[in-house]
């Protein structure tokens, strides 16, 4: 700051410390002061929309998600008889799905329970598009697939993916690209995969990244173009996401 002339605001400055459980309880200072203003360390902080927590567990910004995106399901539940099935998908897609896709990168390793919070969310706007009772328990996988909608783990692999992609085929910016390293076989495009030491590294972009993008099958890291690229994989999720995920289980 002082290089580029930038000045401190105090009130606008948060302090985070993002560590293990076990690390957070040997910290003594929990706070610095700057200019005579204790600035405290928080658990919790947005940026960009995303509430990022000091456990990088994303609890808050999946409660934040769920609580707005079930809201959206109660407004359109009211107004549903008034409506064709086109519309609810399309309304779905630009009011629930927009947000359980916002940044949803960063949901990739994230308890199961929390996951499957979101999972319900999608499984409600399924229910809401069927104008079915929102109360009815039977299997919503076989709707969700005539919709030819991701469930929501497949989602984030998706868009994990997708990026991937953009960076090897030069269409990422350098940082990010910079991330992703391809192996020196000449035959296939396959990634180095970093090595990591903590849960927190095994989420990493560049062990995660290059880890799903070696278990695809070849024609899929073949498609160059960014569109049938996605076509392509979602495809492929449709019809073997489930196996898909297992296999990311075991590696």
């Amino acid at each position: 700051m002082v290089v580029y002339f930038l000045c401190l605001n105090e009130d606008k400055t948060k302090i985070m410390v993002i560590a293990p459980p076990a690390v957070k309880k040997k910290l003594i200072i929990q706070g610095v002061i700057l200019n005579n203003s204790c600035i405290r360390f928080v658990d919790t902080a947005k940026n960009l929309g995303i509430f990022i927590d000091s456990l990088l567990s994303f609890e808050k910004q999946v409660n934040n998600t769920v609580k707005s995106c079930n809201s959206t399901v109660r407004e359109l539940w009211r107004i549903k008889s008034y409506l064709s099935e086109k519309q609810l998908h399309q309304l779905v897609s630009g009011r629930i799905f927009s947000q359980l896709d916002y940044c949803n990168v960063v949901y990739y390793g994230i308890p199961y329970a929390q996951l499957q919070k979101l999972q319900r969310i999608q499984n409600s706007a399924a229910r809401l598009v069927c104008k079915t009772k929102m109360s009815s328990t039977e299997s919503l996988d076989s709707v969700i697939v005539d919709f030819h909608w991701l469930k929501v783990e497949f989602r984030i692999i998706f868009k994990i993916l997708l990026i991937v992609h953009n960076c090897i085929y030069n269409k990422a910016p350098e940082p990010i690209a910079a991330l992703v390293t391809r192996s020196e076989s000449s035959r296939t495009i396959r990634l180095l995969e970093t090595e990591y030491r903590s849960s927190y590294g095994a989420r990493a972009f560049s062990h995660v990244g290059p880890k799903l993008w070696n278990l695809l099958p070849p024609y899929l890291c073949e498609q160059t173009e960014t569109d049938n690229f996605k076509k392509s994989l979602k495809t492929f999720f449709m019809k073997h996401g489930d196996e898909f995920v297992s296999w990311t289980k075991r590696k």
